[in-house]
C-alpha cells in the first residue's frame, strides 16, 4: 500500500467535496458579477455606442470591457489572499483534527500562482457576456431601442435564476453534510460516556518485562483513585470503547472450526469496569472482586461475538481460548482458557464504525497492559481531573502524566474531522 495513501487517502474524499463546495462558491460569484457587470453594460451602451460611432471596432471594445473585468477580479484575487492568509493561521490555531501534515499547510507560491488563475478565468468568466453584448453596440442600434430591451433582461433572469439554483444545490448539500455529522454523533456506542474523565498511562521500560509490577500499579493506582472524595466511582482498562484503539486476539471456540472463528478485540479491564462506563450487560453477570484476585477462566463477550459464534444458543458456560497479545512479554501467544459467563451490549471501536465490534472482556490482573486508561466518574458538582493527575505521581513519580480528557470528547475524537470540515463547509 502507498505511504501517501496511508497518509491522506482518508481525507481526500472531504477535501475534494470542500474544494467542489468553493468551487460552486466561486462560480455562484462569477454569475452575481457577471449579472452586475451586465447591468453596469445597459447602462453604459449610449458610451459604448458613441466609442464604436467613432471608430471603435468590436474587438477594442471587447478588450476594454474585458480589462476592467479583469481588474476587478484581479483586486477581488488579492484581497482573497490577504484574507486566505489569515484564515489559514485562524484555522491552524483552531486545530484541524485528523488532517495529516497540516504544518505544510500554508499560503505558498503555488498557492499564489493558482490563486491568480482563479482570479484570472473568474475575470473572463464574469466578464464574457457583457463584453460580447458590448461588441455588438452601435450608436445606430441604441436609438432603435431602449436600455431596457427584453433580450438583456431575459438574460439577466437567466443568469439569476442559474446563481439561485447553485445557491440551492449547495445549501442542500451542506445540509446533508450536517445531517449525516448528526447521524454520526447519535450513533449508540453502547457506553455511557457523560461526565466520565479519562487518563492514559504509558508506564515506562522498567515496567515492560514485568508483568505483575504493572498489575500492582494500576492496583494501586485504582485503589488511590477510588478513594478521593470527588470520585464517585473508578476502573481501568486497556482500551476504552469508542477510543478508535486496540487490540485484536484471535479465538479457539469449542465446536467452532478454526477458520470459522473470528477475531474479537481484546480488553483487558478492571474491577466494576461494566458499572462505571455504563455498558449494560444482556446476560450472566459480569467480572467481579473474585476474578480479578484468582481467575478461573471467567470471561465476559460482547453481543455480537455471541452471536457469530454460538448464534441463537445461549452463550453462558461455554469454553472459549483467547492468546496473550503483548508482544515485549515472554508468554506472547500463549493460550487464556476461559468460560463465559456475561454477555455484554455491544460497543464500537470509533462512532464512524460500521458494525459494532466483537469484543471479550478479561481481568486486567490476568494480563496486565503497559498502558492503560484510567477512568473515573465525579461525584456531584465534583471534578477529577487534578486527582486522575496526581494518583498517577502519587504512586510513581517518575511516569509522565499526559492530559486528561473527557471520555465525551473522547469517544467524538473519531468524528472530529468531520465535524470541522462540515462547519467549513458550512462557513463557505
Amino acid at each position: 500500500e502507498p505511504l501517501r495513501e496511508v497518509l491522506v487517502g482518508p481525507v481526500q474524499r472531504p477535501l475534494w467535496i470542500l474544494l467542489a463546495a468553493v468551487g460552486g462558491l466561486l462560480l455562484i460569484a462569477c454569475t452575481n458579477v457577471a449579472s452586475l457587470s451586465l447591468a453596469r453594460t445597459l447602462d453604459r451602451l449610449p458610451e459604448l455606442g458613441l466609442r464604436a460611432a467613432l471608430g471603435a471596432g468590436g474587438a477594442r471594445l471587447i478588450r476594454l470591457l474585458m480589462v476592467e473585468s479583469l481588474i476587478v477580479a484581479g483586486v477581488g484575487g488579492i484581497l482573497g489572499v490577504v484574507l486566505a492568509r489569515w484564515g489559514v493561521k485562524a484555522f491552524l490555531a483552531w486545530g484541524v483534527p485528523g488532517l495529516p501534515r497540516t504544518q505544510a499547510i500554508g499560503v505558498d507560491g503555488r498557492v499564489m500562482a493558482f490563486a491568480l488563475a482563479a482570479a484570472a478565468t473568474a475575470g473572463i468568466l464574469s466578464g464574457l457576456i457583457p463584453a460580447a453584448m458590448g461588441a455588438r453596440t452601435s450608436l445606430g442600434s441604441i436609438l432603435r431601442r431602449s436600455a431596457s430591451s427584453v433580450g438583456p433582461q431575459r438574460l439577466r433572469g437567466i443568469l439569476v435564476g442559474g446563481q439561485l439554483a447553485l445557491t440551492l444545490v449547495l445549501v442542500a448539500a451542506t445540509g446533508l453534510l450536517v445531517w449525516s455529522l448528526h447521524t454520526l454523533h447519535a450513533v449508540d456506542g453502547g457506553v455511557d460516556p457523560s461526565g466520565l474523565a479519562t487518563l492514559r498511562v504509558t508506564l515506562p521500560a522498567s515496567y515492560t518485562a514485568n508483568p505483575p509490577l504493572r498489575a500492582t500499579f494500576f492496583q494501586r493506582a485504582l485503589d488511590e483513585l477510588q478513594a478521593r472524595p470527588s470520585v464517585a466511582a473508578a476502573t481501568v482498562v486497556n482500551h476504552v470503547p469508542l477510543s478508535g484503539t486496540g487490540v485484536v486476539t484471535p479465538l479457539r471456540v469449542e465446536g467452532v472450526q478454526a477458520e470459522d472463528a473470528p477475531q474479537a478485540w481484546l480488553r483487558t479491564a478492571g474491577p466494576d469496569f461494566f458499572e462505571v462506563v455504563g455498558l449494560p450487560l444482556l446476560a450472566g453477570r459480569a467480572l467481579n472482586a473474585e476474578d480479578h484476585e484468582r481467575w478461573t477462566g471467567a470471561v465476559v463477550v460482547s453481543e455480537v461475538l455471541a452471536g457469530q459464534l454460538w448464534g441463537e444458543e445461549d452463550p453462558l458456560g461455554r469454553r472459549i481460548t483467547l492468546f496473550r497479545q503483548i508482544s515485549s512479554d515472554a508468554d506472547y501467544g500463549a493460550p487464556l482458557e476461559g468460560r463465559v459467563v456475561g454477555v455484554a451490549a455491544n460497543t464500537r471501536k470509533t462512532l464512524r464504525a460500521g458494525d459494532p465490534t466483537p469484543a471479550v472482556y478479561i481481568p486486567l490482573s490476568v494480563h496486565p497492559w503497559p498502558s492503560a486508561y484510567l477512568v473515573a466518574r465525579p461525584r456531584a458538582g465534583a471534578s477529577v481531573i487534578e486527582d486522575l493527575r496526581e494518583v498517577v505521581s502519587t504512586v510513581d513519580p517518575e511516569i509522565p502524566v499526559e492530559d486528561v480528557v473527557g471520555y465525551e470528547a473522547l469517544s467524538r475524537s473519531s468524528v472530529a474531522r468531520d465535524r470541522f470540515l462540515t462547519t467549513l463547509t458550512g462557513v463557505f
